[in-house]
């Protein structure tokens, strides 16, 4: 007699190249039987209609706030996640996260999570440590010093790795890049990275990083591929990353399965040439806050939006949906 028993359910299993209507039994916690057999159980849930399958990780989200009124989380994002099978998550991406990530792990283990958490380092934190810098501009090798003991302690307290963002922040140079990334190199942890530019523009964001990644012999990730070559540029750009991998690289990619991405109305991405780099009209994008919330927007409520409320999101179908396709079927 097991504890419980999942019935009528579609098994799928990738690792063992499952995707078979099966039973599955469960005993103290642990699955201990994957049959067509018929399993009896102290509890028997009927999972026709739907999928059974082992928790998804995904590589790439946005983690909650914290809640400042001393109430935990405000939880939105990680319920979403935990809703759709995911059981494993990494935030902290794209040079954005929490001030101080360690702390955040430490509420975690606290308070509990609906999913198990992973964090990345924030490189935008790091630099907001030491003063208010333009985006658009370096910092001192003095800065990047403090960067780096900062990164230290936050490696040493649980992160998983660092996270840039070079799109958002695109005065960083090489040497800012190439010093914290020797620090992470030295632990044996990761960098993650949205590339310094897209579309037209990606091999060589792509490049910059790879050989700095090389050069330190770090792992790197290259986060949400689909936002970033899905212009017409994806064969070529998984074709780069086969051949680097074949050269030694430990490098990976990220991918979600659609043809939207969304970022800050203030943020870099929507600077001057972005309907040309894109090849698209304001139509292409959508609000997701305030009085055009949901709608196709034109010049005006764009502008409206991105000089009154950067922190608003803005949604841009531009990608295209055979480009996702492609790199959602690469290894």
């Amino acid at each position: 007699m097991l504890d419980l028993v999942l019935i009528n359910g579609l098994v799928i299993d990738p690792a063992n190249r499952v995707m078979s209507k099966l039973n599955v039994g469960v005993n103290e916690g642990k699955i201990a039987a994957v049959t067509s057999n018929v399993l009896e159980g102290k509890s028997v849930i009927d999972c026709s209609g739907y999928i059974v399958t082992p928790g998804f990780i995904d590589m790439h989200m946005h983690e909650d706030p914290i809640d400042n009124s001393g109430n935990g989380f405000k939880h939105c994002i990680s319920l979403s996640m935990m809703r759709m099978g995911v059981t494993t998550a990494i935030g902290g991406n794209c040079g954005l996260g929490p001030s101080d990530p360690v702390e955040y792990l430490s509420l975690a283990d606290l308070e509990g999570y609906p999913v198990n958490i992973g964090l990345l380092s924030s490189h935008s934190n790091l630099r907001a440590a030491f003063g208010e810098f333009d985006r658009y501009g370096d910092v001192s090798k003095a800065v990047i010093e403090k960067m780096s003991d900062k990164l230290r302690k936050e490696l040493d307290g649980g992160t998983l790795g660092l996270s840039f963002g070079v799109r958002y922040v695109p005065g960083i140079d090489g040497f800012e890049i190439e010093r914290l990334a020797s620090v992470v190199s030295q632990n044996n942890k990761l960098l993650a990275a949205h590339v310094r530019d897209d579309a037209k523009e990606v091999i060589p964001s792509i490049l910059e990083l790879t050989s700095i990644a090389g050069k330190m012999g770090a792992k790197l990730q290259i986060s949400h591929i689909g936002s970033m070559a899905a212009y017409g540029q994806m064969e070529d750009v998984l074709a780069l990353i086969d051949g680097l991998c074949a050269s030694g690289l430990d490098i990976g990619a990220d991918c979600y399965p659609y043809s939207a991405f969304a970022t800050l109305a203030g943020s870099t991405t929507f600077d001057e040439g972005f309907l040309e780099r894109y090849d698209c009209g304001y139509d292409a994008l959508r609000a997701t806050q305030g009085i055009y919330r949901g709608q196709p927007l034109d010049e005006k409520s764009f502008l409206e939006i991105r000089n009154n409320h950067p922190e608003y999101l803005i949604v841009a179908h531009v990608m295209k949906n055979e480009e996702i396709d492609i790199a959602m079927k690469h290894p």
